[in-house]
């Protein structure tokens, strides 16, 4: 993903970081992968965008991104999820089923979820801590909404357009609508838009050229983790292959499994965990798919690689 806007900060020594008291479990953690330096914590957030195949090709000249271990993520002082627990929002009319369910596309994401915890691949992120513990490889899902509302839309992007002031309202009225709690610490909440329409996330629109499959984002107003999912209308946001028979929902499950990522470990959009270049631990193995399929007890998935500082590489397990 690309982030609007990238600030240069000064590193911090890990000796000055342990000296500030007895080490926690975080600190050992720190300890013994000291080549990940720490930054100073930044109270910015930015929304940080997960760019369409088109995008990433001609930002990085069809290369990853990645390098060894000189650019492996660093801790920039900031929260990450510890213990992750979800709250997916199917905003629309055209995403229930007609029986109180979720459409065959949403089933997919649902499925997702539901399978992805306790995984190699969810243990990925358990490289990464925050000043009071490491992220669990642990998942619930705590919530699935299907909000049959219309959202409110513009023509800021050449069509149907749902700009993130109003992905910011529904994530609070779907907690108002369902008594869900106002998680800062572990949630994130996940709104899938309608087919058709585009998603504007400041200025950028989703689904072109240009533009990007999704984002995510701190709402600072009730002070949340969100996460924009922009439907796949035209095929820049496509997985090259199908395991669940839905190409749409195993398109948005690719860009879940993304955006899910980079929210446990960078939740406030920008003091999290990132390289020295700005990218997150999604980036830089965006549209990555070298390793194969991904089981995730018992259930496939075409998802992206993830990155791991313990390797320096793109992986799908750990």
């Amino acid at each position: 993903m690309k982030r609007l806007a990238i600030f240069a900060v000064p590193l911090v020594s890990l000796v000055a970081l342990l000296s500030l008291g007895a080490p926690s479990a975080a600190a050992a953690s720190m300890a013994a992968h000291g080549a990940h330096t720490s930054r100073p914590v930044s109270h910015h957030h930015h929304i940080v965008f997960f760019p369409t195949l088109q995008h990433w090709r001609k930002m990085h000249h069809n290369r990853h991104p990645y390098a060894g271990s000189p650019n492996d993520l660093m801790y920039n002082g900031g929260p990450v999820e510890e213990n992750p627990v979800v709250y997916v929002i199917f905003w629309g009319p055209g995403w229930s089923n007609g029986s109180g369910g979720v459409t065959a596309d949403g089933q997919v994401v649902e499925n997702y979820f539901n399978s992805m915890g306790g995984t190699s691949f969810e243990n990925i992120l358990t490289q990464y801590y925050d000043n009071n513990a490491n992220v669990s490889n642990s998942n619930s899902v705590s919530g699935v909404w299907v909000d049959t509302s219309t959202p409110p839309t513009d023509q800021s992007c050449g069509g149907p357009t749902v700009e993130d002031s109003d992905i910011q309202n529904e994530v609070s009225n779907a907690i108002s609508a369902n008594g869900w709690p106002t998680d800062g610490s572990n949630a994130t909440y996940f709104v899938y838009t309608p087919n058709g329409d585009y998603v504007n996330g400041g200025g950028s629109c989703s689904d072109t050229a240009g533009g990007f499959c999704a984002y995510h984002n701190w709402d600072s107003s009730i002070n949340v983790a969100y996460a924009a999912m922009a439907y796949p209308i035209n095929s820049g946001c496509n997985v090259p292959q199908s395991p669940n028979g839905n190409l749409a929902g195993d398109s948005l499950a690719n860009v879940t499994s993304h955006e899910q990522f980079e929210a446990i470990t960078d939740p406030q959009a920008g003091n999290g965990w990132l390289d020295s270049s700005g990218q997150e631990i999604g980036d830089k193995c965006a549209w990555d798919f070298s390793a194969g399929l991904t089981n995730l007890n018992g259930q496939s998935f075409e998802l992206q690689t993830e990155y791991s500082n313990a390797s320096s590489s793109c992986v799908n397990s750990y």
